[in-house]
């Protein structure tokens, strides 16, 4: 654009110096013939500018300039203020409930526990004699171990006697009453009351 109207300018300027030199030479030859009659003219009004030139041919174009030194790393920008805080989104659907899982492998048994408190036995004795002149004499016995006796005179002929004793009985015990000695009788009731 700018090399277009720089050629335009200079023919604009060709074309003046040469208006102007034809013009100063018909003064001068006008000048010559009638110098002691005529007076000068008028001068005449300037003609309207020429035509634009024809655009000159495009020029070569330039040597590449060299790269220009790298710029320095610029500074660490502040930091930037804390977002607002998002909306929570919505609960998604429950799921399907899923298939049965198989049975799992039986577990170790566990330890065997304290024994429980044993089995508390109350029992009445009651023993008797019908006509004979011979004594009461019976014990009550546990696994061979006397646990209570009991015994009457001979001077009755109908006479009885009774006891009671409190066991502590587990399993395979075995309780029963019997006379003291042969001399002895015995006809017992054993009445058993668990507590």
């Amino acid at each position: 654009m700018h090399l277009g109207l720089n050629m335009f300018l200079i023919t604009a300027i060709k074309l003046l110096v040469v208006i102007q030199t034809t013009k100063s030479a018909a003064q001068t030859v006008n000048s010559g013939a009638c110098n002691s009659c005529c007076t000068p003219g008028i001068p005449g009004v300037p003609g309207h500018n020429g035509n634009s030139g024809a655009s000159g041919p495009q020029g070569v174009n330039g040597v590449k300039g060299e790269q220009g030194i790298h710029g320095e790393q610029g500074m660490k920008g502040a930091q930037g203020m804390k977002g607002a805080q998002g909306m929570k989104g919505l609960q998604g659907l429950k799921g399907e409930k899923g298939d049965g899982g198989s049975i799992g492998l039986r577990g170790i048994p566990g330890k065997m526990g304290p024994t429980g408190p044993q089995g508390v036995y109350v029992f009445q004795v009651t023993s008797r004699k019908d006509g004979s002149n011979r004594p009461i004499a019976t014990k009550v016995m546990k696994n061979d171990i006397v646990q209570v006796s009991t015994r009457t005179s001979n001077e009755s002929l109908y006479s009885s006697a009774s006891t009671m004793v409190v066991l502590d009985l587990v399993s395979g015990d075995e309780v029963w009453t019997e006379p003291i000695s042969t001399t002895y009788i015995v006809q017992s009731k054993i009445t058993l009351t668990m507590v």
